[in-house]
C-alpha cells in the first residue's frame, strides 16, 4: 500500500495523464454461488484482496477532482499461459504428460469442486491493451478481466483427458 501511495505521488509529480493499476478478482472475496460483475459486493477475505481493494479506493479518491488525468483499474482473475509452472492447468497438463509416459491411471488434484474463472494470458493482455489504447473513449474505468466462464479443476481435467484420448481416474487429494 505504501508503494502504491509513492507511485501515485510520483504520477502526479511528473504530470502523467493515465494511471494503470492491475488489481485482482480477490477483491470480491469468496462468492461461490454467484456470478461476479463490476457491481458485486467487495468483501475480500485475504491479504491480497484487502490490499488491492484499499489501493483501488486510494486511486479513486485521488482522481476524484482531476479532470485531465484518468485511471484504469483492471481486476484480473485466474490467468494461465504456456510457460506457467504452478497452478491447476499446468499441473493437469504435466500429469497428463506423465500418464502418457508412465501409463499411470490416476490424475491427482486438490479440491475438484471449487470453480474459478480462467483466462489465457494473451486474451488478458489484449483486453487491457485495447482498453488503454482507445484514447478517444478514455475515461476512468474499472474492468474485470476474466473469461466469464466458471470451471472446476475436475471439468478441466476431464476435458483435457478426453482431448488426449485418455481414460484416467481424477482423484481429489487434500494435500494439494
Amino acid at each position: 500500500i505504501l508503494i502504491a501511495k509513492n507511485i501515485l505521488n510520483l504520477f502526479f509529480k511528473i504530470n502523467a495523464t493515465h494511471f494503470i493499476f492491475l488489481s485482482s478478482g480477490k477483491v470480491y472475496g469468496d462468492m461461490k454461488s454467484k456470478k461476479i460483475n463490476i457491481n458485486s459486493p467487495k468483501i475480500p477475505r485475504n491479504k491480497l484482496g484487502k490490499s488491492k481493494l484499499e489501493i483501488e479506493n486510494l486511486i479513486q479518491k485521488r482522481f476524484k477532482e482531476e479532470k485531465n488525468k484518468k485511471f484504469s483499474i483492471f481486476r484480473i482473475f485466474q490467468v494461465y499461459g504456456k510457460n506457467q509452472k504452478k497452478m491447476v492447468i499446468p499441473e493437469i497438463l504435466k500429469q497428463i504428460s506423465d500418464i502418457k509416459k508412465d501409463g499411470k491411471n490416476e490424475l491427482r488434484l486438490g479440491d475438484l469442486s471449487v470453480k474459478r474463472d480462467f483466462i489465457y494470458i494473451d486474451d488478458a493482455v489484449k483486453i487491457i491493451g485495447d482498453s488503454i489504447l482507445d484514447k478517444e473513449n478514455m475515461k476512468n474505468q474499472i474492468k474485470n478481466i476474466a473469461s466469464g466462464y466458471s470451471l472446476s479443476p475436475k471439468y478441466i481435467a476431464k476435458k483435457l483427458l478426453e482431448k488426449n484420448n485418455l481414460k484416467s481416474k481424477i482423484i481429489s487429494v487434500h494435500s494439494k
